[in-house]
């Protein structure tokens, strides 16, 4: 089976919250495949890249290399959150990252 996991689910695997880390664990041992859509790529990659959380970055980037994520050109995507983070920065935008 494969699932898709929401941007709320990926914030709580890079905050470490060890019941949800369990869950998504043990499913995928039991076989389960999961990936991430564009548009959560997008929306997880430009947080952290705003809030410049680089250690998360780097576990996030692994997360992607070993999950998976939709089919899309990661270089665009990629481009997108950097351009989204410079503009927040230079305009000391503050978003609710979780």
């Amino acid at each position: 089976m494969t699932c898709i996991l929401d941007s709320n689910i990926i914030s709580y695997i890079l905050k470490e919250d060890q019941a949800v880390k369990k869950r998504f664990y043990a499913e995928t041992k039991a076989g389960c495949d999961f990936v991430m859509a564009p548009c959560v790529y997008y929306e997880v990659q430009r947080g952290l890249l705003a809030k410049r959380m680089d250690k998360k970055l780097a576990v996030f980037d692994k997360l992607c290399r070993d999950m998976g994520v939709g089919r899309f050109d990661t270089q665009v995507w990629r481009k997108s959150a950097q351009i989204h983070a410079d503009l927040a920065i230079d305009f000391s935008l503050d978003f609710d990252i979780k």
